[in-house]
């Protein structure tokens, strides 16, 4: 799809939701406001039918109130109902009739004595009645409605008052009187600001507490009276009303007696416990937001249509600079690095025409830098396709291998690879290619034209598009063939060397081996000789000292050349190393020191030591000999102590010996490390200069150090440390 649809599109289809919105916020504002409205209205008109009718009531009432207190009624009837004569009677209905003809809104009068019996009615009118209203009639009684009914015939709606009569403020009947109630039906007819479909309603409870509408309906052709609501009908005004649930009702749900939706108010006449409900349809009274809408309608499609013609017109002007780019993108691409972009107006795509022309600039630069790069380069530099063809080559490839630049572009790569090295370079290859690694440097070997072998450094990185394609390897090759030459040749002479240290130690031990049979065989028959002339006791003080002077040399001499051969053989051999307990190597040195010093299981002591990786012998051997120089460079042999003890620091653990003896100066301290140095004679220590020799060489074979810190006459403590190989500890 091109930009230029898609500006359009998108500006279109913003237009259309901007428009959506708006009409449907406009349609919901506009329907809130007028349910509101319409809200006030039917409130205000619920109200106002309930003072109607309460107005109604008054003036009935009035008229009540005279009727009942009137001399000629009161009186004459007083009289009849003493006498029952004819002429009382006839004087009634006279007065009755009278009443009648100066109230022209009265239909009948009747009388009844405090028995509800009727005593006389009015003879103006055909509406007679058959029996009083049976209730009470006293001197506190009040004027009532007692009933309301619509006569279908004449189109008129009577109401039925009741009030007690009055003889010299006596109480001697009661006074039934049936009014035209006409006017409170032109009331109920009014539906003025109730639209089209807006009625009021009036209704009041039947025996079973359903509703009974009062009036006639105006979409409900039954008689008045014979149309009710159920009292289950919760969702109906006129039920709401007689609950005496004053409020404006705006649900959905809300219906009337048809069964329509309607906005409604409700009102409450206690008085005569009846319900009073203003009401419209639905559909009437939302009928101005529908209109609202479909004006929103009409305007929106009016915009739509003026915006489309603005966004054809944008997309115009937006797509024609794209499009010039586009060509000259295109032009870049088949190669002509050499074209513009050229446009009129200065505007956003205008610098980004300018920004263009700039890389092209750059990108001409780049590659003339790239050419001299890969021309003058010392080391071959050559572009491969992801095929493996070879697609440029410099002048120190082809130099290197002995072919010409045509005959490079004609070949690929594996052509010139040993065969031996071609499946893991292949490999190599297709892991870049799948992603899997960026760049990747290997040694192998290449095939020179005239049949040798070159070794090179090969380096490649992999170029791709801008949908991230393979477009081509950037290899670069370093001959190494020399310095491989070079490593053979020290190969060969480190073996040699190798060869050589294997013949000296075979050497050293041997000659040690044999130089200490003589020594074993001089010190073996002086003792047998001393031992021979002790038991002839044919010897002499002074042949005794030179005898015993014979020995000692001897034996001096075998442990020095013991000490030389064991320094000797001392080595880092990490294939025999293994997980050591030092507390055991601890235990077994004392064990076997103990022939030479008795009591070194109370003189030594030893503190929690880690397990060490590394080889057991040579740790052995640095123990013995830093425990026997604590015990035997002392005053006084039996207060020898000796404490070994260890500390975590970082990345090693510390070591420590600690004696309780001679102590060493400062001026020989760095000096008893060295091969057969001593710092005493052998008269006074016993001792070949050898032992320290081979802790030093011990702990720096594990990549560790060994010092002293002491002071004449105060002791001595050897610190060394070994790197952590093993933290867990060893009790």
């Amino acid at each position: 799809m091109k930009i230029r649809v898609k500006i359009l599109l998108f500006l279109v289809l913003v237009t259309i939701v901007g428009l959506i919105a708006l009409g449907f916020l406009s349609y919901s504002y506009g329907k809130r406001q007028l349910v509101q409205v319409r809200g006030q209205e039917l409130l205000a008109l619920a109200q106002e039918r309930k003072m109607d009718l309460l107005q109604g009531m008054s003036s009935w009432r009035e008229k009540m109130s005279l009727l009942s207190t009137r001399f000629d009624f009161g009186h004459h009837l007083a009289h009849y109902l003493t006498t029952h004569s004819k002429e009382d009677k006839q004087a009634i209905q006279e007065s009755l009739d009278l009443a009648i003809d100066q109230a022209k809104k009265i239909k009948q009068i009747w009388l009844c004595d405090l028995h509800h019996k009727v005593i006389t009615s009015s003879t103006s009118s055909s509406e007679k009645p058959s029996v009083c209203v049976s209730k009470p009639v006293g001197r506190f009684s009040q004027t009532t409605l007692e009933d309301i009914w619509y006569v279908d015939s004449l189109k008129e709606l009577r109401v039925l008052m009741v009030g007690p009569l009055y003889s010299n403020q006596e109480v001697v009947g009661s006074v039934h009187v049936i009014f035209d109630a006409q006017k409170f039906l032109d009331v109920v007819h009014n539906y003025n600001g109730l639209g089209k479909t807006g009625e009021t309603l009036f209704a009041r409870k039947d025996k079973d507490g359903n509703a009974q509408f009062l009036t006639p309906l105006r979409y409900n052709a039954n008689p008045t009276l014979s149309f009710v609501i159920d009292k289950e009908r919760k969702n109906v005004p006129i039920i709401q009303a007689l609950l005496r649930n004053e409020r404006f009702f705006t649900d959905e749900a809300v219906v009337d007696y048809r069964g329509v939706p309607v906005l409604a108010a409700t009102s409450y006449v206690p008085e005569l416990d009846w319900g009073v409900v203003a009401k419209i349809d639905r559909k009437d009274a939302l009928a101005p937001a529908r209109d609202l809408l479909i004006q929103n309608i009409y305007f929106g499609l009016i915009v739509f249509a003026v915006i489309t013609l603005i966004a054809w017109q944008l997309s115009l002007a937006l797509t024609m600079p794209i499009r010039t780019l586009i060509h000259a993108a295109q032009k870049v691409r088949k190669g002509d690095t050499g074209t513009r972009i050229k446009l009129k107006n200065k505007d956003e795509f205008y610098y980004l025409g300018e920004t263009f022309n700039e890389m092209l600039t750059a990108l001409e630069k780049r590659e003339e830098n790239f050419r001299s790069a890969m021309e003058y380069s010392s080391i071959g530099i050559a572009l491969v396709s992801p095929e493996g063809k070879w697609l440029q080559v410099n002048p120190a490839l082809t130099k290197m291998f002995g072919y010409s630049k045509e005959e490079f572009l004609v070949m690929d790569f594996q052509t010139i690879t040993h065969k031996e090295d071609l499946e893991r370079d292949i490999e190599q290859v297709q892991k870049m290619l799948r992603g899997e690694e960026k760049t990747y440097h290997i040694e192998k070997r290449y095939l020179h034209k005239n049949g040798g072998i070159i070794h090179g450094l090969l380096s490649v990185s992999l170029v791709r598009d801008v949908f991230q394609k393979p477009k081509y390897f950037i290899s670069q090759i370093q001959d190494i063939t020399q310095k491989k030459l070079i490593e053979r040749e020290k190969e060969q002479l480190i073996e040699s060397l190798s060869i050589s240290n294997q013949q000296l130690e075979r050497f050293a031990y041997i000659s040690s081996h044999d130089l200490q049979e003589p020594l074993r065989a001089i010190r073996i028959f002086s003792q047998m000789l001393e031992e021979h002339l002790q038991a002839t006791s044919k010897t002499d003080e002074e042949a005794a000292e030179y005898l015993k002077v014979i020995i000692d040399n001897a034996a001096l001499s075998q442990n020095l050349i013991t000490d030389i051969l064991m320094y000797s053989r001392i080595k880092n051999t990490k294939e025999e190393y293994q997980l050591l307990n030092l507390h055991e190597i601890v235990k077994s040195v004392i064990k076997n020191l103990q022939n030479s010093y008795p009591k070194i299981q109370d003189w030594v002591t030893c503190g929690p030591l880690p397990a060490i990786k590394g080889n057991e012998t040579q740790f052995y051997q640095l123990f013995q000999n830093l425990i026997s120089n604590g015990l035997k460079y002392q005053k006084s042999p039996d207060q020898a102590h000796v404490h070994i003890g260890v500390k975590e620091d970082q990345d090693k653990w510390v070591f420590s010996v600690q004696d309780n003896g001679i102590g060493i100066e400062p001026k020989h301290q760095k000096k008893i490390f060295d091969i057969f140095q001593r710092l005493h004679t052998k008269e006074e220590y016993m001792g070949t200069g050898v032992g320290l020799s081979i802790c030093k060489k011990v702990v720096e074979i594990y990549g560790g150090h060994i010092w002293v810190d002491s002071e004449k006459g105060k002791g001595t403590t050897f610190y060394f440390t070994i790197p952590k190989f093993h933290e867990e500890p060893v009790s």
